[in-house]
C-alpha cells in the first residue's frame, strides 16, 4: 500500500491584491499563480531581480524599508505563510467573479521571487504548489463543508486556516489530483 502524506492544515488564501498596488487586473493574478506553480503574496522588499534573499535577510530589509509602518514589524500573513504553512498543507483560492474555486498542495519551501514579472502581480512571498480546479461550488450548495469553504473567503485575512473542512478538501483533492499526490 502506498502511503501519502496526512493533510496537516487547510487554509483559504485570497489572491486578488488591493487596488493600488500596481497590478491592473487581478484576474491576472490568478492565471499567473496557475502558470507558475505557485501561491504568495506581496510586501516586497528591494532586491534585484535573481537575488537569492534568506528569511533573516528579507526581514532585516523589510524592517529598514518600513520602519515607518508598523516599527518594520514583517506583515503577520507573510510570517504565517513561512512559518506555520507546512509541504502537504492545502490551501483554497478562487477567481473573483464569476468564483472558480482552485486547491493547492504546498509542495515548497518559502522563499523570495524578486523577479520582475512576480513583482508585477505582487507575488514575491512565495511558495511551489500543485493546483486543482473544483469549480464554481455551485453543485455542492447542500454540503455544510463546501459553505465553510466559501465563508472563508468573506473574511479580511490575506491567509487564514478554515476548520471543519478537512474531509472535503481531501476527498475532492483525491478525485482531481495526479494519482502521486494522493492524500489519505
Amino acid at each position: 500500500m502506498t502511503t501519502h502524506d496526512p493533510v496537516a492544515t487547510i487554509r483559504r488564501l485570497h489572491l486578488l491584491p488591493k487596488v493600488g498596488v500596481g497590478v491592473e487586473n487581478p484576474e491576472l493574478v490568478v492565471k499567473f499563480c496557475r502558470k507558475h506553480s505557485v501561491l504568495g503574496m506581496g510586501w516586497a522588499v528591494e532586491a534585484d531581480s535573481g537575488e537569492n534573499i534568506s528569511w533573516p535577510e528579507y526581514v532585516a530589509r523589510y524592517k529598514k524599508e518600513n520602519q515607518d509602518r508598523d516599527g518594520g514589524k514583517v506583515n503577520s500573513n507573510v510570517r504565517r505563510w513561512k512559518e506555520d504553512v507546512k509541504i502537504g498543507d492545502l490551501v483554497w483560492t478562487k477567481t473573483p467573479n464569476p468564483a472558480e474555486y482552485f486547491l493547492a498542495k504546498v509542495t515548497g519551501e518559502w522563499r523570495y521571487e524578486p523577479a520582475k514579472d512576480f513583482k508585477n502581480v505582487d507575488m514575491v512571498n512565495i511558495r511551489e504548489v500543485e493546483f486543482v480546479s473544483v469549480g464554481d461550488m455551485s453543485y455542492m450548495q447542500d454540503s455544510d463543508e463546501a459553505n465553510k469553504v466559501v465563508q472563508a473567503f468573506r473574511g479580511g485575512w490575506t491567509l487564514q486556516k478554515v476548520n471543519g473542512v478537512d474531509n472535503l478538501s481531501r476527498d475532492l483533492w483525491n478525485q482531481h489530483c495526479p494519482p502521486t499526490s494522493l492524500i489519505d
